[in-house]
């Protein structure tokens, strides 16, 4: 079963309509593929400012009633944009869901009076007139517009590309070849694998643990350090200082010399030296490895009692999973495994994008730095049966091995994995998970 991300359906049906006249363009039906890329911008934008716009609001001033009073602005306006948005990004179906522009300006006036920050509703503001100059050039009203995004069937979709899984992976290709010049290292395999569960006792909280491996990784003399990021988003309200909240597997402490991070059962032997340094909120590890030019394995492992806020009691409730692209890789695997409870209760969804200078930003702005196209996220049925993987023969022994030190049933976990053969190097790819659910319209 396939959970599509960023990636794309309508270029068929784009090509059989080849020689659409101009003067089409506002009163006939059909559309171009750069059209096509224009309203998933706009509708990815809209959907991040109003979404972002209603987070500012006090939680019970978010269902519908409770938000036209607060905003003075009609209760059906308000029903309509707050479902429009309330879960994950829908696709362009999103511009049929939403009120028109004026409902729109209403409502982002609505907010600017209620006392949003100004950039906030300045930015939604522009989102608007965005979305007004789409209808005037593609429909000429907004009925007009959903038509034709539909006769191409992107109004039902979440998948829209921008060119063809071939030739985006010619290009990862040709970025990997460059990036293992310059960094002086790459591996075969890049390995990331999450784990999250609810924190026993502690409905409010998470457990995270976390598997970090580079399989058949080669360096130069001349290469960069050969380091890794370990980030959890700072909180305020956390039970104890991050320093002290990173383990190894069997419980002990990260700091300094960390040899217990290392998985020897699945590294190469002579093992890499291991030490973990930096702030509280992203701890680096530095792999000194043994080797002398030849290929080897390193896997790592950490956990993280209580890691954060379980994002269902979240504000906004939108759980991120990161990798970054640090090194170059042939291929990357990249699992997230969320216990049962957790995976019923949110949405999914993949992207590639750029790496901001912080990761503290909030899901509402991540439109920013998203590439076009994209990944796609695969489901993998609870228990460890089907997350075997050819890249790694040993994958499903190494989970049996985790789940074992952990000792948590791997049963009681569904997974979720993004496989990109040729990653893009100095990308980050993020899973999320959202938590929302509309509001009471009481």
């Amino acid at each position: 079963m396939d959970l599509c991300g960023y990636s794309g359906i309508v270029a068929q049906k784009i090509k059989e309509r080849p020689n659409s006249l101009e003067s089409d363009r506002v009163t006939g039906t059909a559309v171009a593929e750069a059209d096509v890329e224009r309203a998933d911008r706009v509708a990815r934008r809209l959907h991040a400012e109003l979404r972002g716009l209603i987070a500012h609001l006090a939680p019970e001033d978010r269902g519908a009633s409770a938000m036209s009073r607060a905003l003075g602005v009609e209760r059906t306006t308000c029903q309509r944009v707050g479902s429009a948005v309330a879960g994950a990004y829908p696709g362009c179906k999103l511009l049929g869901a939403l009120p028109g522009v004026r409902g729109l300006s209403q409502f982002v006036e609505g907010m600017r009076d209620a006392g949003v920050e100004a950039s906030a509703a300045d930015s939604a503001e522009a989102a608007v007139e965005s979305f007004q100059r789409l209808i005037r050039d593609l429909g000429g009203s907004q009925t007009r517009l959903v038509k034709r995004l539909a006769s191409v069937g992107v109004v039902q979709s979440k998948n829209e590309t921008i060119e063809s899984e071939e030739g985006e992976s010619a290009v990862r290709r040709r970025l990997f070849e460059s990036g293992r010049q310059l960094c002086g290292q790459h591996s075969e395999v890049s390995l990331a694998t999450f784990v999250f569960r609810p924190t026993p006792g502690r409905e409010d909280r998470i457990d995270m643990a976390q598997l970090r491996g580079f399989l058949g990784h080669r360096m130069s003399p001349q290469a960069m350090p050969f380091s890794v990021q370990w980030w959890v988003a700072p909180e305020e309200a956390a039970r104890e200082p991050m320093d002290e909240r990173y383990h190894t597997l069997d419980r002990d402490p990260i700091q300094g010399r960390s040899q217990g991070v290392l998985l020897e059962e699945f590294s190469s032997s002579p093992l890499p030296t291991i030490t973990s340094r930096g702030p509280s909120d992203q701890r680096v590890v530095l792999i000194d490895p043994s080797s002398n030019g030849d290929p080897f394995d390193v896997v790592t492992a950490n956990l993280v009692e209580g890691a954060q806020t379980h994002p269902a009691h979240d504000s906004p409730p939108m759980h991120e999973v990161w990798v970054l692209g640090r090194f170059p890789a042939k291929v990357l695997l990249f699992d997230v495994l969320l216990h049962r409870s957790m995976a019923r209760a949110c949405i999914p969804g993949v992207g590639r994008y750029v790496i901001s200078p912080s990761l503290n930003e909030s899901m509402d702005r991540r439109w920013l730095d998203r590439f076009p196209g994209g990944p796609r996220l695969q489901l993998v049925d609870a228990g460890l049966e089907r997350a075997e993987n050819p890249c790694y023969p040993r994958y499903e022994e190494l989970l049996a091995h985790l789940f074992g030190r952990l000792g948590w049933s791997a049963s009681e976990f569904v997974g979720y994995r993004c496989e990109v053969e040729y990653p893009q190097w100095g990308a980050g790819y993020c899973m999320s998970f959202d938590y929302a659910r509309e509001g009471d319209d009481a």
